[in-house]
């Protein structure tokens, strides 16, 4: 739908909340008032089936030399509707390294496992179907 009113869609949360940046841990535990506890992301279940894709997304970034962070940015940028990512940073530091994933190339293969793995992750099917046909 995006693409046929010739618009784009500019996905946020793109690092999930530092998640694909290495940042958590399968042990990650976080204060009662954090804010991430309203995410939906760090919720007991989704937590640790998240982590599991992390695991499977680093072991295809290992084949591209590379960080699932650099594989999110680059899997959105290869949908065809998507203008832009915003990847969020609080050190220049973390815009330089995200404005690195431009040089990561992913393979046809690579696209269609990384397709695969958020397919497992999304429990809202109708949702991600939409972002695949982006």
């Amino acid at each position: 739908m995006v693409r046929a009113k010739s618009v784009s869609f500019i996905p946020w949360g793109s690092l999930a909340y530092g998640m694909l940046g290495g940042r958590y841990t399968r042990d990650f535990t976080m204060d009662d008032d954090d804010w991430r506890h309203d995410s939906g992301v760090f919720d007991k279940g989704l937590y640790e089936r998240s982590m599991d894709v992390v695991d499977n997304l680093r072991a295809i970034a290992d084949e591209c030399s590379s960080t699932p962070g650099y594989l999110a940015i680059q899997w959105l940028l290869s949908r065809p509707a998507v203008g832009s990512v915003i990847a969020g940073a609080k050190r220049a530091e973390q815009v330089v390294n995200n404005a690195a994933a431009d040089d990561v190339h992913l393979t046809e293969e690579q696209l269609t496992a990384i397709d695969s793995l958020t397919l497992e992750l999304v429990s809202n099917r109708y949702v991600c179907n939409q972002m695949l046909s982006l």
